[in-house]
Formats: structure tokens, C-alpha cells, sequence
């Protein structure tokens, strides 16, 4: 997690994350992570709603009744069963965050990671030049990030304070 420390260095932290997923998912610590979101007025990153019957809590709805901002759902570029252009057309209204491991096929990696051959593919659908901005726009789909999140949760903290 990014924290403090990375602002009071000078970076321009856009939002909260943990690496993969453990401490929000752990309610003895969610509520920390929502205080730091809460004080530094950043969205964090969240699983998808239908993890929460696995988790055991409702760790989304926590987040939204503080005002905590976070996209509504999560695509795992591995995890795709369709064509890209049918994943994209079948989202939901609303903020669908695209989660990929891309990386260079390297001894290395194929060494450290079993999936390594689906971070090579991200890495190339990433890198094509102009396949992915067609397919986004082909599909309607708007591509924000994190900074507008962030506008937007820090444009509602006055009326939260």
C-alpha cells in the first residue's frame, strides 16, 4: 500500500491498493484501510462484489457508506472466456476496473510464475498498437482511471465533512 509515506514524499498518489488483496480482505484491518482512504481522500481498489459471500463480510458496502469510492467491478484480463470485444460489450454500467499482469517472457519469469504465459499475452494485447483503444471504442467503452476517481471522491469529502 502506497500510505503516507509515498505523500509525504512528493508522489501524487492516486489511490489505495494492498498487493494481492490480503489486508482488505481481513476485517481486523479493513477498517484501517478505509481510515487512511477516508483521511487522504483516495479511492482504493476493492474485489468484485460477488467475493464478498466469500470473504464474509460486506466489505463494499462498509467502503460506500464512508464514502470510500472504488470501481463496481473488476475483469480480469486472464480470466476472459470471450473474445475481448464480447467481454466489453457484456460489462455492466458503471466503473469496470481491467486487471492484468502483463510482463516480458523472460527465463525469469517463466521461472517465478505459472501463469507466465498468460502475462506474455496481456503484455502483447496491451502493447499492440491500437487494438485495444479499437476495441474500447468499437464497444462504447469510456476508459478513465484512478485521478478521476480520486476528483471525484475529493469533489464529495465538503459535503461528507
Amino acid at each position: 500500500m502506497a500510505g503516507p509515506g509515498a505523500i509525504y514524499w512528493g508522489f501524487d498518489v492516486s489511490h489505495l491498493d494492498v498487493h494481492l488483496g490480503e489486508v482488505e480482505l481481513k476485517p481486523e484491518f479493513f477498517d484501517v484501510y478505509l481510515d487512511l482512504a477516508e483521511e487522504l481522500c483516495l479511492p482504493v481498489r476493492l474485489p468484485a462484489r460477488s467475493a464478498e459471500a466469500r470473504v464474509g463480510f460486506p466489505f463494499r458496502e462498509l467502503a460506500d457508506e464512508r464514502g470510500v469510492i472504488s470501481p463496481d467491478q473488476v475483469l480480469h484480463l486472464a480470466a476472459l472466456t470471450a473474445p475481448l470485444d464480447e467481454a466489453l460489450a457484456a460489462l455492466e454500467p458503471g466503473v469496470t476496473e481491467i486487471h492484468a499482469h502483463p510482463a516480458i517472457d523472460t527465463p525469469e519469469l517463466r521461472a517465478a510464475a505459472p501463469d507466465w504465459q498468460e502475462r506474455v499475452e496481456q503484455a502483447a494485447l496491451l502493447a499492440a498498437h491500437g487494438e485495444l483503444s479499437d476495441a474500447f471504442e468499437r464497444s462504447g467503452v469510456r476508459r478513465i482511471g484512478y485521478l478521476s476517481l480520486r476528483r471525484l471522491m475529493r469533489d464529495a469529502a465538503p459535503a461528507r465533512r
